[in-house]
């Protein structure tokens, strides 16, 4: 029995068929329009709905057509689905989605709700549920659509002439174009390959986690480094006190974007010539964070154990494992007082305080015996934490080893700026906690922002009525006014002082990892190993300096510096400018 050829007549089909093919490539690129995630070349189109509709076009007289639907809609709808998982680790994270790793933090983020709950998130969260609803009702319609339009003479020229032009975009053009390093993803499994199509990027998402999978357990095999233990030897006479400043979202981004860089050098140099003023030396080089964007603790594992921790399975398994030698218990050994500081963290239903680390003395938010206003994700204002922790820990310990995780300067930066104050105890002096608190003491109390450390093109503005980028500018010098004048006026004659960043700043465009390092000694001879490593003198980087020290080498090099204070040879502490490798985690 032959069957009826399709219609030559224009047909009421042909209209929903057309529409829902613009549909669809709209719904699965609104995450990208929505979000920072990178914007396909392909855009408005989506090379998945073009396939889609010709492979259900093409089963218009093949039987069981609804069970061709449903596998149609399945389809659509993991489409979909991945194209939103992924927009939003991009903007949390700024990386792709690595599924084997992901499913973490889906559930840490469960254990979050409860905190993060209010009535306005409630309704946001209720319209954001009724608008995925009825995306999703839309599908079967969609689907529906393309399978009936196969009858037509008019759906199938349609569909050739799309073909005939987006192939030879999607197979030569487009994996030529230059798409920015920052777009470029699982950079780990295929260092030169740019992704452009959905399909691509679930392919790639599960060859990483694969690979992720692969290296988590193997991390038991082969011989540990011991590279760490040897520092266990050092005899160590001449013992500087040491502070690991890492200053939230603290990113290079901050000396290549336009209306940032200028502004930026102002600060710096206005900064420099205060401490030069008072003694101080420094050196300044460009190091690289183990992320991008968010999730500070894995920087911090990355520096305390000098071991590259990108991955949350690797820091999980670090957790699980404490007993590998980290700064923190090297120092121990030679005789230093370590403190950490960490003002958000709390406890959580589901997720106990840990210290893998083991330091002398860890503040966390409800060690810090705050009673003022609430700003934001840190609740607790650095000026804060940082004297009452030097008050309480660092004023009769000497030498001491201090790691702060400052927070003030943490994203979106919406929450105007935290007062700087005469006098840190006056916080405690204003609303309570549970009161979110009063602007009218805020107002109150906080000072005049400097000139020196903010121009006044951007401090004649209230920064709420400023873009982001300017909003986050002001929050990094109101941290660098604090460190300032904290440096100044509370650490020792002899510290060595590091201030860092943690990692790029989320939302803002970034192309690389990379962060400012810069230490501080009153003895311009204590910067002499520094130096040496390939660091420049002063607080800007050379731009002509190739050197780039990961995070996880500043282990090794701390150490290095100690031993040549104490005039020990170079072998006594070997260097890893690297880290040492993942199997060190063994057990």
């Amino acid at each position: 029995m032959r069957r009826p050829l399709p219609h030559a007549a224009p047909s009421p089909l042909f209209v929903p068929f057309a529409a829902a093919l613009v549909v669809l490539s709209g719904l699965l690129m609104l995450p990208a329009h929505l979000m920072p995630i990178p914007i396909s070349p392909f855009a408005p189109w989506t090379p998945e709905a073009l396939v889609l509709a010709t492979l259900l076009a093409a089963t218009i007289y093949v039987p069981r057509k609804r069970w061709i639907r449903g596998i149609g809609v399945a389809v659509v709808l993991v489409y979909w689905t991945y194209a939103w998982y992924d927009a939003l680790v991009y903007t949390a994270f700024q990386r792709h989605g690595v599924l084997y790793e992901d499913i973490r933090f889906v559930v840490d983020a469960l254990y979050l709700i409860p905190e993060l709950a209010s009535p306005e998130r409630a309704v946001l969260g209720v319209a954001a549920l009724g608008a995925v609803a009825g995306m999703i009702a839309m599908i079967p319609r969609l689907v529906r659509a393309f399978q009936e339009a196969g009858r037509l003479r008019a759906t199938w020229a349609l569909l050739l002439a799309l073909h005939l032009m987006a192939w030879p975009y999607i197979l030569w053009h487009a994996p030529a174009e230059e798409w920015g390093v920052e777009h470029q993803t699982y950079r780990e499994i295929r260092e030169d390959e740019r992704l452009r199509t959905l399909t691509a990027q679930i392919h790639a998402n599960l060859d990483a986690s694969r690979a992720l999978h692969d290296l988590v357990n193997t991390l038991d095999q082969g011989r540990t480094d011991s590279t760490y233990h040897t520092y266990a030897d050092l005899e160590l006479q001449e013992r500087p006190s040491i502070y690991w400043f890492l200053m939230e979202s603290y990113g290079q981004v901050l000396s290549t974007h336009p209306e940032l860089k200028a502004p930026y050098a102002a600060l710096i140099d206005s900064v420099e010539t205060a401490l030069r003023s008072d003694g101080w030396h420094m050196a300044t080089a460009v190091g690289t964070a183990p992320i991008r964007g968010g999730r500070s603790w894995l920087s911090h594992a990355t520096l305390l154990s000098g071991v590259r921790i990108h991955r949350q399975l690797l820091n999980d398994r670090l957790v699980r494992h404490p007993s590998y030698p980290s700064i923190v218990r090297t120092l121990q050994a030679q005789g230093y007082h370590t403190v950490g500081l960490k003002p958000p963290v709390r406890a959580r239903p589901g997720l106990p305080l840990s210290d893998p680390y083991d330091f002398d003395r860890m503040f966390y938010l409800n060690d810090l015996n705050y009673e003022g206003p609430r700003y934001g994700w840190g609740i607790v204002p650095d000026q804060y934490s940082l004297h009452y922790t030097h008050e309480q820990a660092l004023d009769d310990n000497d030498p001491f080893f201090l790691f702060f995780s400052m927070v003030d300067s943490h994203a979106l930066w919406k929450h105007g700026l935290i007062p700087y104050v005469d006098d840190w105890r006056v916080f405690n002096d204003g609303p309570g906690v549970s009161d979110g608190g009063d602007r009218r003491w805020i107002r109150q109390h906080r000072r005049e922002d400097r000139p020196e450390l903010v121009p006044d093109s951007l401090s004649n503005r209230f920064i709420f009525q400023q873009e982001p980028h300017l909003r986050y500018f002001r929050t990094i010098a109101h941290n660098w006014r604090l460190l300032r004048d904290y440096i100044r006026a509370d650490a020792p004659e002899d510290a060595l002082v590091w201030v860092m960043g943690d990692h790029q700043p989320p939302v803002l465009s970034s192309e690389s990892a990379d962060v400012p390092m810069h230490v501080f000694a009153r003895d311009p001879e204590r910067l002499q190993p520094f130096l040496e490593q390939g660091f420049t003198r002063g607080l800007t980087p050379n731009p002509d300096a190739q050197t780039v020290w990961p995070l996880e080498g500043l282990y090794s090099l701390t150490m290095r510096a100690l031993a040549q204070y104490n005039d020990l040879p170079p072998e006594a502490a070997p260097l890893r400018p690297e880290g040492v490798p993942y199997r060190m985690l063994a057990p």
